[in-house]
């Protein structure tokens, strides 16, 4: 149950980032967030990244798993 909760949430983050992003090159703004835009662009492009990269390493992990102990 985790592992979807967690694929979810990743999907979510890389979708909004990903929208963002591709919405702000056009010139247009999501409200939600809205506030970043306050803060600067770089800062708003930054967050975006960085919530593309979460994401997706948030799939990755909740997909593939992380071993307990990797020298065995």
């Amino acid at each position: 149950m985790k592992r979807n909760i967690a694929t979810v949430a990743g999907f979510v983050l890389f979708l909004l980032g990903f929208l963002s992003l591709i919405l702000s090159l056009v010139g247009l703004k999501l409200d939600v967030l809205g506030f970043l835009y306050k803060l600067g662009g770089g800062f708003a492009l930054f967050v975006h990244l960085l919530l593309m990269i979460g994401g997706l390493s948030m799939l990755y992990v909740s997909r593939v798993g992380i071993d307990t102990d990797p020298m065995e």
